[in-house]
C-alpha cells in the first residue's frame, strides 16, 4: 500500500528564510514536488497490475465486472470486505483507479473512508485519508466541468461525506499549514495524471438532461415510498438514453486550469497569507 508523502510546508517556509510567509510561488513549488511523488505512485500502481497474484486479480476482476459507463459503482462491495486480504486487494484496486485510471470522485471518497477506518485515529494515516477526501471533491468538480449542463455535485458529495464525519472532524482540528498541505497534495494528484475522461453518467444528472427525459412519460416512473417518509408520491427519472452534451476539450482544459489554480489560491489563503493575482498560464 502506498503512503501519501506530505512534503512539509512548514519546513519549506523555514528553509525559505521566512517562518510567517507562504507565497503562491512556494505553493507552486510544493505542487511540483508533490506531483513528482504522485507520478512515482502512479507507475507503482501500474506495476502492481502487471505482477498481481491470482487472488488479487480475481478480486479486481470481480470489482471491474460491477462497473460500467452508465455509472454503476460497487460501493457496497468495496465497503464490505470479507477479510484483511480482501480489504487490502480492494484498496489497491481503488488506489489504481484514482491514480492511473482517471476514476471519478466516488472512488476517492470510498478510498478515503477505507483509509480512515484503518487509521484508527493515527494522524499520519488520517492525513492520507484526508488527501483522498479532498481529491474526491476536486475530481467531481473537474468532471462536472466537462458537462454542457449545470450539475449539482453538492448532492453527490453530501451522500458520501455523510459517511466521513470523523475525517471531517479531524480536518477541523488541523493547523492551517497542514490544511494547505493537504489541499495541495490532492491537487498534485491531478497534475500527475493530467488527463481525465468524460463521465456521461455525471452529465446526465444535469438540469437539461432531466428536463429532456421528463418530456417523455416513458422515462418517468413512480417509486415506492420508503417507511417513515412524508406521505406523497416520489418519481424516478431515467436519463440513461438522453444524449450527453460536452464542452470542447480546449474549454475543459481551461476550466481545469482555473479549478487547479483555485486550489492553489485557497491553500495560500488558508495559510493566512495574502494572495497575489494568479499569473495567466
Amino acid at each position: 500500500m502506498m503512503k501519501v508523502i506530505l512534503m512539509g510546508i512548514l519546513l519549506l517556509l523555514m528553509n525559505s528564510g521566512s517562518a510567517d510567509e507562504f507565497s503562491e510561488k512556494q505553493a507552486r513549488a510544493y505542487l511540483e514536488n508533490s506531483t513528482s511523488d504522485w507520478k512515482s505512485h502512479l507507475d507503482e500502481s501500474v506495476r502492481h497490475i502487471e505482477s498481481a497474484n491470482p487472488r488479487i486479480k480475481g478480486s479486481w476482476e470481480e470489482l471491474d465486472s460491477l462497473v460500467n459507463e452508465e455509472g454503476a459503482f460497487p460501493i457496497w462491495r468495496l465497503t464490505r470486505a470479507k477479510n484483511e486480504n480482501e480489504s487490502a486487494d480492494f484498496n489497491m484496486w481503488l488506489q489504481h483507479k484514482v491514480l492511473a485510471a482517471a476514476a471519478d470522485g466516488r472512488y476517492s471518497y470510498i478510498y478515503a473512508g477505507n483509509l480512515m477506518k484503518a487509521a484508527k485515529g493515527n494522524d499520519n494515516d488520517m492525513a492520507q485519508a484526508a488527501v483522498m477526501l479532498i481529491h474526491g471533491r476536486l475530481a467531481l468538480h473537474l468532471d462536472s466541468a466537462k458537462c454542457n449542463d449545470r450539475i449539482d455535485v453538492a448532492n453527490i458529495m453530501i451522500a458520501y461525506e455523510s459517511q466521513l464525519k470523523p475525517l471531517n472532524q479531524w480536518l477541523g482540528k488541523q493547523s492551517k499549514l497542514k490544511m494547505a498541505e493537504i489541499l495541495l497534495s490532492a491537487a498534485s494528484i491531478e497534475e500527475a495524471r493530467k488527463t481525465r475522461t468524460p463521465k456521461a453518467w455525471l452529465c446526465r444528472r444535469g438540469l437539461k438532461a432531466m428536463m429532456n427525459a421528463m418530456a417523455d412519460d416513458k422515462n418517468v416512473s413512480e417509486t415506492t415510498i420508503q417507511p417513515g417518509t412524508i406521505a406523497g408520491k416520489n418519481y424516478a427519472v431515467d436519463t440513461s438514453k438522453i444524449p450527453v452534451e460536452y464542452i470542447s476539450d480546449s474549454d475543459w482544459d481551461e476550466r481545469r486550469r482555473q479549478i487547479i489554480d483555485g486550489i492553489i489560491q485557497t491553500a495560500v489563503r488558508t495559510a493566512s497569507i495574502p494572495v497575489s493575482p494568479l499569473s495567466a498560464r
